[in-house]
C-alpha cells in the first residue's frame, strides 16, 4: 500500500508540472520536454544495455536524442527553416552510431 501511495503522489507532481510547464510558456515547455527527452533516452539505452550483445553510446545516443528535440523545436518556432538542415547533422550521427 506504500508503494502505491508513493506512485500516486509522484504522478501527481508530474503532471502537474507537466501542466504547468505547458501552461507557463514556449521555453519552458522546451525545457521540461528536453529533460524529459535526456531522461527518455538514457532510460532507453540503459535498457538496451542489458542485453549483453549490444554495445551502445550512451552519450551520443543522448546528444542525438537533445539535438533533435531541439531543432524541431527550433525549427517550429521559426520561419524559413530548411528539413534538410535539421535531419542531416541527426542523420550522421545515426550513421556513426550505426557503424
Amino acid at each position: 500500500m506504500k508503494n502505491f501511495i508513493i506512485r500516486t503522489v509522484t504522478g501527481a507532481l508530474f503532471v502537474a508540472a507537466l501542466i504547468g510547464g505547458i501552461l507557463y510558456g514556449k521555453l519552458s515547455f522546451g525545457i521540461l520536454f528536453f529533460a524529459i527527452t535526456i531522461l527518455s533516452v538514457n532510460e532507453f539505452c540503459s535498457l538496451i544495455r542489458q542485453y549483453k550483445k549490444v554495445t551502445f553510446s550512451n552519450l551520443l545516443a543522448i546528444c542525438g536524442g537533445a539535438y533533435l528535440f531541439v531543432a524541431f523545436f527550433m525549427a517550429s518556432h521559426l520561419k524559413d527553416v530548411n528539413i534538410l538542415q535539421i535531419v542531416a547533422p541527426y542523420t550522421a550521427v545515426l550513421i556513426y552510431a550505426f557503424i
